[in-house]
């Protein structure tokens, strides 16, 4: 039997108590409504930062897949990250592809590369698991510096800026954000379907249980081998959005802090919550550009009080917190209603 024939799990009868598929609709609309609004009430600066959390998010939501459901630890997200950057930079200077269709492109790239890199490391679990991909993300910048041809080296490689389609009235900032906005709820669409298939299903039976599933006909192999592929994917769409927006790509910006920080937002969003990763990747977006207004010499330290005070009060994340006040607030409307 195969990963699409899995078997219910416990996970499965977790999501049976989430909200109803069209609650989970009618709230997607709303923030994306509101989404769509923000670019037009809000300065230049704040459309460039949130557009760095619709980037940062599409890295996260793979890592739900990866170390939400299938429970593996990676510390490699950033190898991904480069190589969809440095292939959208390609892609645009050297074959003349339009930006739109580059994401695309990396992310195949790097859905190729995930799965590759999943099979030989398939039997490994736990802190094991973790240092074989903290190394992956170690030799990163290094592997950058030394395929100077392609990379440009130390000097990292530049796009010409982007800018919006003539008869827009949008400012450049503005379209780009749109652009982050557009692929995020593309990534977001197909990483729901995922959770919601048998596929998705299997993932999660993996990670409650990896000896259960086997035994119940999941194939184990498969359900680790696509998680990898998919969060390398979106982790490569990640990094070409980011060479649009930023419009350069260095491998200083790529070494083992993108790698922890993209960890440390899945784990702060809620690692088994698709809208935790937007909640998470805005964490680590917004905390250290305040943290920095208070002191800039004491931004990092101030950063890690931070993330101590938010696992000690929402050990499940922002998403699970969230979702805990509201069954909080619903049961106490209930009682009250009872009552009269």
């Amino acid at each position: 039997m195969t990963i699409e024939s899995a078997t219910a799990s416990p996970s499965k009868k977790r999501d049976a108590t989430s909200s109803p598929p069209s609650r989970q609709r009618w709230f997607g609309l709303a923030a994306l409504a509101i989404a769509a609004l923000l670019p037009f009430r809000l300065g230049p600066a704040t459309v460039f930062n949130l557009s760095q959390v619709l980037v940062f998010s599409c890295a996260v939501v793979g890592m739900v897949l990866l170390t939400g459901f299938t429970r593996q630890i990676s510390l490699g997200q950033n190898f991904f990250f480069a190589v969809g950057g440095y292939a959208a930079a390609f892609a645009v200077i050297d074959l003349d592809i339009s930006y739109l269709v580059v994401p695309f492109l990396s992310f195949a790239l790097c859905y190729a590369c995930g799965y590759l890199f999943g099979l030989p490391i398939l039997g490994i679990r736990g802190t094991y698991l973790a240092l074989v991909t903290m190394g992956m993300g170690l030799v990163t910048p290094f592997l950058v510096r030394r395929f100077e041809g392609f990379t440009g080296g130390s000097m990292g490689r530049q796009i010409e800026p982007v800018e919006p389609p003539s008869g827009l009235d949008l400012a450049a900032d503005q379209w780009i954000y749109f652009v982050c906005l557009g692929f995020l709820v593309v990534v977001v669409t197909v990483a729901r379907r995922i959770e919601l298939s048998q596929v998705g299903r299997a993932m999660k039976s993996v990670g409650d249980n990896e000896i259960a599933a086997s035994l119940s006909g999941i194939d184990v192999r498969m359900a680790k081998s696509t998680a990898f592929a998919w969060s390398g994917g979106m982790a490569g769409v990640a990094g070409a959005l980011f060479v649009i927006l930023v419009g350069f790509i260095a491998p200083g910006s790529l070494d083992l802090f993108l790698a922890i920080h993209l960890l440390t937002a899945l784990v702060i969003g809620g690692q088994r919550s698709i809208v935790g990763a937007v909640l998470g990747a805005a964490f680590i977006v917004f905390v250290p550009l305040q943290t920095q207004q208070v002191s800039e010499s004491l931004s990092g330290s101030l950063f890690g009080v931070f993330i101590i005070a938010a696992m000690l009060l929402l050990p499940d994340g922002i998403a699970g917190g969230l979702a805990s006040l509201r069954r909080r607030v619903a049961t106490s409307i209930l009682r009250k209603t009872r009552k009269h």
